[in-house]
């Protein structure tokens, strides 16, 4: 690839960097115990395995190491998966080797701002923790460009919470969680924000509206937040979506997010 910016040479660095362990991925992952309706991964994948249609077209951008993306062709789908690591597209391509699914699984090495597609190509389009790395028009502009008229798009994203991230990134937090070393707590890898990375806020939400000319955001963690601290996170979002059931308006304070949009026939 030629012409990356810092942004995209940064993100290529940091996924290129990564082990990632082959063996440990089931095409059942989202059937484990520990995923269901309040979690934010799960609702993504939910809403597109409900979609699978024979000869359905799917587009994963950021498909990394290219999990989702084979799990998706498993189910049915026709799927092209982007990445801006080579290590990525490599690895994803042995994923999909190894679940003989090379037919309907392909990968490819492309920025979310440039897709290397036709107009009205997919069905499609999903991501996950994707477009906080990118440039979110140009993103959103090439995703409506290579779906289909009727498509449809969903994303998993991280949302802006000023007076958390504030908290969050402040002494003594900081000292206890500390960005690009594992939690004192928990024991888990915390990574340093790379150039370019956001948390998204009202300007990608307008973005989207205005581009599709439609936007169903839905909020997650809240209780769930405090995993960082404590562990748990399945139980801490199923707290969470009880509180919801009883409490709608506490979705507001949610710092994860699914951002569906459809594309006008």
């Amino acid at each position: 690839m030629s012409d990356l910016t810092d942004i995209h040479a940064a993100q290529q660095e940091k996924f290129d960097t990564r082990d990632f362990n082959l063996g440990a991925v089931r095409l059942d992952h989202y059937e484990k115990l520990r995923f269901g309706p309040w979690c934010p991964y799960w609702s993504t994948y939910s809403f597109v395995a409900t979609r699978v249609e024979p000869g359905k077209r799917l587009l994963v951008v950021g498909s990394g190491y290219g999990r989702d993306a084979v799990i998706y062709a498993n189910l049915g789908f026709d799927v092209d998966g982007i990445d801006i690591s080579l290590k990525c597209v490599e690895t994803s391509r042995e994923l999909a080797h190894r679940f003989d699914l090379t037919k309907r699984a392909r990968f490819h090495q492309q920025p979310a701002e440039q897709l290397e597609f036709a107009d009205a190509t997919f069905d499609g389009v999903v991501g996950v923790n994707v477009i906080h790395h990118v440039d979110t028009q140009s993103c959103i502009n090439e995703v409506h460009r290579v779906l289909k008229p009727g498509g449809w798009a969903i994303f998993k994203e991280p949302r802006l919470t000023p007076l958390r991230d504030k908290f969050r990134n402040s002494p003594p937090v900081t000292w206890i969680l500390p960005k690009g070393v594992k939690s004192l707590a928990t024991g888990s890898m915390h990574f340093e924000d790379a150039p370019g990375e956001k948390n998204l806020d009202g300007t990608d939400f307008r973005i989207m509206r205005e581009t599709f000319g439609n936007l169903k955001v839905t909020r997650f963690h809240v209780i769930a937040k405090l995993s960082s601290f404590f562990g748990r996170r399945p139980t801490l979002e199923r707290w969470d979506h009880q509180m919801f059931k009883v409490l709608p308006f506490m979705r507001w304070f949610g710092d994860q997010m699914t951002l569906e949009v459809h594309k006008q026939a």
